[in-house]
């Protein structure tokens, strides 16, 4: 994981909540909108995403195609 220098506490929290999804065993999602994305934009904006502001996304951490993904593994 490689964070800029520039790198603020929020969007550490963004970022420590997609490693998290590697924990738990998601990988990177690279066609939709998910925390999953393997970059975001300054403001917060994974890949795939509607531009949204750091505020938003700080309150919409995980998006459905993460949550899917948990349940896929999770769910019995």
């Amino acid at each position: 994981m490689k964070l800029n220098s520039g790198c603020n506490k929020d969007l550490m929290v963004l970022t420590t909540a997609h490693e998290f999804g590697h924990v738990v065993g998601l990988g990177h999602e690279n066609n939709r909108c998910a925390r999953m994305n393997p970059t975001l934009e300054p403001d917060g904006t994974p890949n795939h995403c509607t531009q949204h502001t750091l505020r938003y996304w700080l309150s919409h951490v995980l998006q459905k195609d993460d949550l899917q993904g948990a349940r896929a593994i999770y769910q019995r």
